[in-house]
């Protein structure tokens, strides 16, 4: 994925989705319409908005 849109496209099918990279130690879910979350080194965030949780998916994705 290099975009956004990819992003959104990817995280707005239904069900559980998600984005791992082992090497880089980062995982992204979104389970439902408002649970979007982020494990890296051992902790949780979370994110409030779809838009926020997809532009911190690019953004790891691209950095590492």
């Amino acid at each position: 994925m290099t975009n956004l849109k990819e992003v959104k496209s990817h995280f707005s099918k239904d069900g559980i989705q998600s984005i791992t990279n082992e090497i880089a130690n980062y995982q992204f879910v979104k389970r439902d319409e408002n649970t979007f979350f982020q494990f890296s080194n051992g902790e949780y965030k979370r994110y409030r908005t779809f838009e926020g949780f997809c532009k911190a998916v690019l953004y790891r994705i691209k950095r590492g």
